[in-house]
């Protein structure tokens, strides 16, 4: 076996198992958006589209596809959400920008619009649509695993990906509402024209800062009396309070309790979620679980609905019917229909995601004794 054989064999294990790590739920709560100059990822699409969908983009009657597949110079990808009002407000203007693009033989077949309807099921997305008038596919992002490989971003957020038979690039990327269609649509089929090898020339050079995590207004101090005060409602008086380190740098708390049994464990997250849309605030919110996985509270510490509004009582009685009793290893599954509080979907959504992933959190408090 060659020296070379063995560098290689090498890097690809080490890069492999980066990967694992770095899609996982728990990290992948906060990534950097993609940037102008990076390689576009080569996203594995499940979703079923319908044949005119399939016929636009250029694919053959399939189950699932990837973006590569593709048939376009130039993919004008749009990450949106239903509930957003500036996405509802971008619709008409991006109705023209394909128009535009479809009657003019230069880009007609050559660039391809695509939404990606992060936090939204099928049924939504495709509601959007019909109620827009859209004529471009819309896939659903319900659990944003889309959204976690093109970055940690607000909606709407705009990416024009150059694509070659071999390779994709992130050519522009643009965060807001886009007013001027026509603007957009020139700057666009200019980029068309760029080769691949000079966009990659634009990328900024080193190593880019990583987001920071996100952080509350509140004092550590005000946090874990929320903490505590979360942990109290359920088992009366906290006998011993401990911090735990997670790998990944997340903190989790633990509480032995006086209610029950003497020594009952009970154990609190502080979740932090970047907001879906570019005009709401980032939420934040206390979680808590027993030794099974159950989740028995939810302390609020910012959570708004429509207008930045903090949610009243009645909201947050809402969501707990809906998540209190559920085990963080069982799936969140979120259905806008039953378990959104009013005017308050994309928060709702968030709380749900965010006890999806806490399923790495419940097993790493297991592998490592906690639970016993």
């Amino acid at each position: 076996m060659n020296q070379s054989f063995l560098k290689k064999t090498f890097f690809y294990f080490f890069l492999y198992a980066f990967l694992l790590i770095a899609t996982s739920p728990a990290f992948a709560q906060r990534t950097r958006a993609l940037m102008v100059g990076e390689e576009f990822p080569n996203i594995l699409i499940e979703e079923k589209l319908s044949s005119s969908d399939l016929k636009y983009l250029g694919l053959s009657k399939k189950a699932k596809f990837r973006f590569n597949e593709i048939k376009a110079e130039l993919i004008l990808l749009e990450v949106l959400n239903v509930y957003c009002p500036s996405c509802q407000k971008q619709a008409p203007i991006f109705n023209h920008l394909y128009g535009a693009i479809e009657n003019n033989p230069s880009t007609k077949g050559k660039i391809k619009m695509l939404g990606i309807a992060a936090g939204n099921n099928q049924i939504e997305a495709q509601s959007f649509r019909k109620r827009f008038n859209i004529s471009y596919p819309i896939i659903s992002d319900l659990k944003f695993k889309i959204l976690d490989v093109v970055g940690s971003t607000r909606a709407p957020f705009h990416i024009a990906i150059r694509k070659s038979p071999e390779e994709m690039v992130v050519a522009r990327a643009h965060l807001g509402r886009i007013e001027d269609y026509a603007g957009y649509y020139k700057d666009v089929s200019t980029i068309m024209t760029y080769k691949i090898a000079m966009i990659k020339q634009t990328k900024k050079k080193g190593t880019p800062e990583p987001l920071k995590p996100l952080k509350t207004d509140i004092s550590e101090e005000k946090l874990i009396m929320l903490v505590k005060q979360g942990l109290k409602e359920v088992g009366n008086e906290i006998i011993e309070f401990k911090e735990i380190k997670l790998k990944n740098n997340e903190i989790v708390y633990m509480g032995k309790m006086s209610k029950k049994n003497e020594g009952e464990k009970l154990f609190a997250k502080v979740a932090s979620r970047e907001a879906i849309c570019d005009i709401c605030e980032n939420i934040h919110f206390i979680f808590v679980f027993d030794s099974k996985g159950k989740v028995v509270n939810l302390v609020p510490v910012v959570l708004t609905k429509y207008g930045n509004i903090k949610w009243n009582v009645e909201d947050l009685k809402k969501m707990k019917s809906r998540i209190l009793g559920k085990y963080l290893y069982n799936p969140f599954d979120f259905d806008s229909r039953v378990d959104a509080v009013s005017q308050a979907t994309m928060t709702s959504v968030l709380i749900f995601d965010s006890l999806e992933r806490a399923d790495t959190i419940y097993q790493e408090l297991r592998e490592r004794g906690y639970l016993n």
